[in-house]
C-alpha cells in the first residue's frame, strides 16, 4: 500500500495536479469575496486582536505554500535526474565498463554439491565484489541462452540467480542438455551492442567445452573484433579445450579450487541488503522525505485555512 502511494507521488503528472489543485484551493480562499453576515465584536481591541491573529496565520501559510511548492520542486527535479540517469539501478557516465557475465548451465556444471558448480557461483558473486560500481548483466547457456539481467548495478538481483535453490528448478533442468557458447556470446553481445559504455567486457564462465569448438572459437574472435573485451574463466576445464583455445591468443584464467577464485576479488556484500531495489528504482530516501515534508506542509496549510476561517474573513471585510 504504501509502496503504491509512493511510487504514484513519484509520477510528474501526479505532482503537477498537486501543485495545481494546491495554488487553486489557495487563491480561492484568500481571493474569494465574503457572503455571510458581518462578524461583530464587543470591542474594537477583539477586532484588532483578530485582525493580527489573521495576519500571523496568513503568513504562516504561505511560508507553507512556499516551503511545499520548493519541496516538490527539488522532489521534481530528483526524480528527473534519476530518469535520466536510468533510475539508481543504471550508472550513465558515459566512461564506464558494462560487462556481461555469460555462465555455462550446461548438465556438468550445475549438478549441486559438485566443484565445478560451487566454483562457477563462487567466480560469479566475486566479479560482483570486485565491480561493486559496475553496470554487470548476466546470460545463461546451454544449447540455447537467455539473459536473464541486463547490465545494471542493482546487483542484489543477482541474489535469486546464484542461490542454489535457483539451480534445481525444472526450469533450469530442462535447459541444460548441450553446450553452446557461442550461444551465450551472441545474447551478451547484443546486450553490450545496446549500451552506450566506452568500454565493454563478456566474462565467459564454463568449463570451456562446447558442441561444436570451431564454431564457438569464431564467435569468440567475431566478439572480440567488434570492440568488445573477452575474459575467458575455465572451471575446472580440460587440457584439450584449454590449449586449443590458447592457441588462439584467448588469455584464460583457470580456476580449480576456491584459492584460484579468490584471485578474482573478494565475496560481495549480502546481497539481500545492498539495495532495496523492491521499493522502487525511480525514489530513493532523500526524495521520500522531501515529498512527505511537501505532503505535509499542504495538509497543514489546508487545516490552518478550515481553523482561521473566520478570522480571514475579518480580514478581506475590512
Amino acid at each position: 500500500m504504501i509502496e503504491n502511494l509512493l511510487n504514484l507521488f513519484s509520477e510528474k503528472l501526479f505532482i503537477f495536479g498537486f501543485v495545481i489543485v494546491y495554488v487553486l484551493l489557495l487563491a480561492a480562499f484568500l481571493f474569494r469575496r465574503k457572503t455571510g453576515t458581518a462578524i461583530r465584536y464587543s470591542s474594537y481591541q477583539d477586532l484588532k486582536s483578530a485582525r493580527s491573529r489573521a495576519k500571523k496565520v496568513t503568513t504562516l501559510v504561505v511560508v507553507l505554500f512556499v516551503s511545499s511548492l520548493v519541496s516538490t520542486a527539488l522532489v521534481m527535479v530528483d526524480t528527473e535526474s534519476n530518469s535520466s540517469s536510468g533510475g539508481d539501478c543504471v550508472i550513465r557516465s558515459t566512461d564506464r565498463r558494462d560487462t556481461m557475465i555469460v555462465q555455462d548451465i550446461s548438465g556438468s556444471m550445475i549438478v549441486m554439491g559438485e566443484p565445478k558448480f560451487e566454483l562457477t557461483r563462487s567466480v560469479t558473486l566475486r566479479i560482483l565484489g570486485a565491480n561493486p560500481n559496475e553496470n554487470i548483466g548476466l546470460a545463461f547457456f546451454s544449447t540455447i541462452a537467455f539473459a536473464p539481467i541486463a547490465p545494471t548495478n542493482c546487483h542484489a538481483l543477482f541474489e535469486s540467480f546464484t542461490d542454489k535453490d535457483f539451480y534445481e528448478t525444472q526450469l533450469l533442468k530442462n535447459l541444460s542438455q548441450g553446450t553452446d557458447g557461442s550461444a551465450g556470446l551472441r545474447v551478451a553481445q547484443h546486450l553490450l551492442e545496446l549500451s552506450d559504455a566506452k568500454y565493454k567486457r563478456i566474462v565467459f564462465v564454463g568449463d570451456l567445452e562446447d558442441n561444436n569448438v570451431d564454431t564457438f572459437t569464431k564467435t569468440l574472435k567475431e566478439v572480440k573484433a567488434s570492440g568488445i573485451e573477452v575474459q575467458l574463466v575455465g572451471i575446472e576445464s580440460s587440457g584439450y579445450y584449454y590449449e586449443s583455445l590458447m592457441v588462439y591468443g584467448f588469455d584464460i584464467l583457470k580456476i580449480e579450487n576456491e584459492d584460484d577464485a579468490e584471485r578474482i576479488g573478494p565475496l560481495p556484500e549480502d546481497l539481500s541488503s545492498k539495495e532495496s531495489f523492491y521499493f522502487s528504482s525511480r525514489l530513493n530516501q532523500k526524495q521520500i522525505s522531501i515529498g512527505w515534508f511537501a505532503m505535509a506542509a499542504f495538509i497543514s496549510a489546508l487545516l490552518l485555512n478550515f481553523y482561521f476561517r473566520r478570522s480571514y474573513e475579518i480580514r478581506r471585510e475590512r
